[in-house]
């Protein structure tokens, strides 16, 4: 049920308290920045873990094909390099992955705080199902996002990284093409995820057509109606005043 305290608030309080919501969620948001910008070392081995030839999924591949005796099934070894075209590249990387990374760790203090804000606008019915919508596309959003982290980006970027025209063009990767690729990926696995379940599991209600009233129950309703208030001016209705000329009703 909603709050009545929440029903007699002015807009002007509503906006002021979205506003205090907001700050907040920035504050701990740059809180959290700050945090992952002194963390550089672990940050960024997390971060280029998926390069490198030991990563666990290039392992896994190297014990199945020792396994099953195909050679094939192993990846060929591939020593990382990464260069920085721009005097400011490798900063701007550093702040930017710390952007990330901090409004990775506040994620569920941001939704709170945003929920927080909405619930007592709704009814009880109303916060079951938008629990259950956040809680569950918040965690589809993460199995996206991790998929990409230990599956996807790994082969894409070992594939782009010894993709060449020919063989005298060298590929030279800059940073920040790497963690653009490594973003964007990430983002776009995190929304696909949630956007497949919805797409998969439609609502399991058929829809209804509007009932279409029968014509002689409504000219039974028409008759009585005129002998109770015992009007002249109410003529009574017929079937051909309610089918369209030349229709039949099965």
């Amino acid at each position: 049920m909603k709050t009545s305290d929440n029903e007699d608030k002015p807009l002007s309080e509503h906006l002021e308290d979205l506003r205090g919501v907001l700050w907040r969620c920035i504050a701990a948001w740059g809180v959290a920045s700050v945090v992952a910008f002194c963390c550089k070392t672990p940050l960024f081995s997390i971060v280029f873990a998926p390069s490198r030839g030991d990563f666990f999924i290039f392992r896994g591949m190297e014990w199945l094909s020792q396994r099953l005796h195909w050679s094939a099934l192993a990846p060929p070894d591939h020593t990382p390099s990464f260069i920085a075209t721009e005097l400011t590249a490798q900063f701007m990387t550093h702040l930017t992955v710390s952007l990330a990374a901090g409004f990775v760790l506040v994620s569920p203090y941001i939704i709170a705080k945003l929920y927080g804000f909405v619930a007592p606008a709704l009814y009880a019915s109303e916060k079951r199902a938008a629990v259950g919508i956040v809680t569950v596309g918040t965690v589809l959003f993460w199995m996206g996002v991790l998929l990409n982290y230990f599956v996807i980006f790994p082969f894409a970027y070992r594939f782009l990284s010894t993709y060449q025209v020919q063989p005298d063009v060298a590929n030279q990767i800059t940073i920040s093409s790497y963690i653009s690729l490594f973003l964007i990926l990430s983002l776009l696995m995190g929304v696909l995820f949630p956007s497949m379940h919805s797409i998969s599991s439609p609502s399991s209600s058929p829809a209804t057509l509007p009932r279409v009233p029968d014509p002689r129950a409504l000219c039974c309703l028409q008759k009585q109606t005129s002998q109770a208030i015992g009007s002249p001016y109410l003529r009574p209705l017929y079937p051909s005043d309610i089918l369209p000329t030349g229709s039949t009703r099965g």
